[in-house]
């Protein structure tokens, strides 16, 4: 089961990441397939865009998703005003996490660095202690961010905590996005509705609307063991 998801987080209160087009192209530029290889030995799955489980009751499968395009992402980031001429450098922060005993970097910050430079995206991996990387975060003191979370295998609600600024109660992983109205609705509506159908059916629009905004992108799910 597929519980925990690794996600890129993006500070959209700020340009050029306020774009949900810019945001695409973040999510063309990263190879999931790459990070699970890479970063994970193999002992990872691709992840939903829409950031529910791939396992959940709920979980939409027509929602929209990002093949690996890196000359798609050059594209749309250059028809965004970023040409050779216009350099783009975004900071992204990676927590340090332990293993064997030892402080390591988590070697995910590093691949999504390689993969956005690849799309033309000049990148400035800061690494750090966690609880600094969480008050930077906490404090839209960031452009891009590798974070996780668990609980998308659980009730649906997870969506709102992990979506809206009304619900996440100040959590570093949740998205703090509250720009789509119809979002927000969906999001309203799904807790409030007691018929089971009707509910999916506002989960999977959530889904849906989440997958196309992208204010935050799905990385892949660790295998739990």
């Amino acid at each position: 089961e597929h519980g925990w998801v690794k996600k890129l987080m993006i500070n959209h209160k700020k340009a050029p990441l306020n774009d949900r087009r810019f945001r695409q192209a973040l999510a063309y530029a990263i190879s999931q397939r790459d990070i699970i290889e890479k970063g994970h030995r193999g002992f990872a799955s691709p992840a939903s865009y829409g950031l529910l489980s791939v396992d959940h009751e709920m979980y939409n499968p027509a929602i929209p998703t990002y093949p690996y395009d890196p000359q798609k992402a050059s594209k749309l980031i250059e028809s965004l005003g970023f040409t050779k001429g216009k350099k783009l450098t975004l900071n992204l922060l990676s927590s340090t996490i332990t293993a064997a005993g030892e402080s390591v970097a988590d070697r995910d910050g590093e691949i999504i660095k390689r993969q956005l430079e690849k799309a033309g995206i000049a990148v400035e991996l800061v690494n750090m202690e966690q609880t600094t990387t969480d008050s930077r975060i906490k404090k839209w003191d960031f452009d891009l961010a590798v974070s996780g979370h668990g609980g998308i295998t659980g009730d649906p609600v997870i969506l709102n905590e992990m979506i809206l600024s009304t619900y996440g109660g100040g959590s570093v992983n949740s998205s703090r996005y509250d720009d789509n109205p119809d979002l927000n609705s969906a999001l309203e509506k799904s807790v409030l509705e007691m018929d089971q159908r009707k509910r999916k059916k506002l989960v999977y629009e959530a889904q849906k609307i989440y997958a196309l905004d992208l204010p935050a992108t799905p990385a892949p799910t660790p295998v739990e063991v």
